[in-house]
């Protein structure tokens, strides 16, 4: 297991709070007092009146009294102890342990919210005062978006997997960006092998289910039954791994998904996806309607796959709205026979480091205008607008993508390709009028013609599925 500074703290603050307290000390105490009492009634109800007895009554109160004593000074030394070792830890023994003050820490996650303008700041403060983070105090200032997507790529390689480097600062761009990813173009078995590959490098465990037909309802992607009963789905236990592991990223997959048939399993889970960090229960039905509540901490993502042969053109609304979509390429190559020390890429790192990115990089005004042109150009034949979270989507993605070690144009072509193209292409589909140019035509006027290859891979996508389903 790898460790730096965020998982040796975390531990060692899970140990302070659940530190093992001694219970004699109580017992005997409350039983000599007990006991006390007992004697004092007894000898009060017999008319018993005795020297003995009543300096034994005194003896066992003190006694009493004496234990708790005793148990408050062994508590609160133990205490010293664990906190003694927990600032070692932190000022002498992690050279690259970075303080993250608290007002920073709660700043994080207030743009997870969709907090309405006309709410007044009490009610902002209140909505994000009810996030318990479970935060750690230090970070690893050495850690970087450019050094965890060059390590991954040498990971993967490592274990006989190639990925590009370009498609490596995708992949944390992805999770940057949303809970939910979409991936095009993967069939199952190197869609298996990117998550397996993820998952040991964010130290968690694989848990891929397969979308059958039996998924008619949402409480079908965490239980399935057979003739031995019901059983927790691999969707469930990646619930449960992130709840009992607050500090790692983990990643639960579906595939052989169509999109199609998501209305019928998936839109319960939305309201985690476009709100992660609000705790809002996730109510979903079973096949008689019955409704359940289940809660989802932060750290899980979902990650779909298309089934073969499914485009991205049949994702509904609700997902394509919300999902970054993901093109990768992988290929086998020799497996090395040692493999490289990488260093540890926790859940809370990676939600320091996308904050850091938002404020660290910047990207020229001119090349978010060219995102303005296209918003102006769907609004000219439908009612699409850019809301404030899909903005907050395509500005992670995109400073993320450039803390990875991109560029600027490659950044923002990028972001609109996983975050925008899509809802604006639904939206756009069968409602340009003849006489206008075509989206990929806007796109290239936009982008330049040799530019926003990504982007324009999204759209052929969607242009080629619509007109074979015309």
């Amino acid at each position: 297991t790898r460790s730096n500074i965020i998982t040796d703290n975390y531990k060692l603050e899970a140990k302070i709070k659940t530190m093992k307290k001694s219970i004699f000390n109580l017992v005997a105490g409350v039983t000599a007092i007990l006991m006390a009492v007992i004697l004092r009634l007894y000898c009060f109800s017999m008319a018993v009146e005795s020297d003995f007895f009543t300096w034994f009554e005194v003896l066992l109160g003190v006694l009493g009294i004496a234990l708790f004593i005793r148990e408050a000074i062994q508590r609160n030394a133990l205490r010293r102890q664990e906190e003694d070792l927990l600032k070692l830890k932190n000022e002498e023994a992690f050279e690259n342990a970075e303080r993250i003050p608290k007002y920073v820490a709660e700043s994080m996650f207030a743009e997870e919210f969709d907090v309405a303008e006309d709410q007044t700041s009490h009610e902002k403060e209140e909505l994000i005062g009810t996030v318990e983070t479970e935060y750690l105090d230090y970070v690893d200032k050495d850690q970087s978006f450019e050094n965890a997507a060059h390590e991954f790529e040498i990971f993967a390689r490592e274990r006989g997997h190639k990925f590009r480097a370009d498609d490596c600062k995708k992949i944390f761009s992805a999770l940057a960006s949303s809970r939910l990813v979409v991936l095009s173009g993967l069939n199952q078995y190197d869609f298996q092998t990117l998550l397996h590959l993820l998952s040991d490098y964010f130290e968690t465990s694989l848990h891929i289910e397969a979308v059958d037909e039996s998924y008619q309802n949402g409480e079908r992607v965490l239980l399935k039954s057979d003739a031995q009963g019901t059983t927790k789905t691999h969707i469930h236990l990646a619930m449960d791994e992130a709840r009992m592991n607050l500090q790692n990223i983990c990643l639960a997959g579906l595939t052989n998904v169509i999109g199609k048939n998501l209305p019928d399993y998936f839109s319960s889970y939305m309201t985690y996806v476009k709100n992660p960090m609000s705790n809002y229960p996730v109510k979903v039905l079973n096949e008689l309607n019955a409704e359940t509540t289940y809660s989802i901490s932060p750290n899980l993502w979902f990650v779909l796959n298309l089934a073969d042969g499914e485009s991205v053109a049949t994702l509904p609304d609700f997902i394509a709205d919300s999902a970054a979509i993901l093109t990768v390429s992988h290929s086998e190559c020799e497996e090395s026979e040692q493999h490289t020390q990488i260093r540890k890429f926790s859940y809370y790192q990676m939600d320091y480091m996308t904050e850091k990115a938002v404020s660290a990089y910047e990207v020229h005004e001119d090349l978010w205008k060219r995102i303005d042109r296209l918003e102006e150009f769907a609004q000219r034949h439908s009612n699409f607008s850019i809301g404030n979270k899909l903005w907050l989507s395509i500005e992670k993605f995109a400073y993320v993508y450039l803390a990875c070690g991109g560029n600027e144009t490659e950044a923002l072509d990028e972001a609109v390709a996983s975050n925008l193209i899509l809802p604006m292409m639904t939206v756009l589909n069968g409602n340009l009028p003849s006489d206008e140019q075509s989206f990929a035509e806007m796109i290239e006027s936009v982008f330049g013609e040799d530019h926003a290859e990504a982007c324009k891979k999204i759209i052929r996508t969607c242009e080629s599925h619509w007109a074979q389903n015309i």
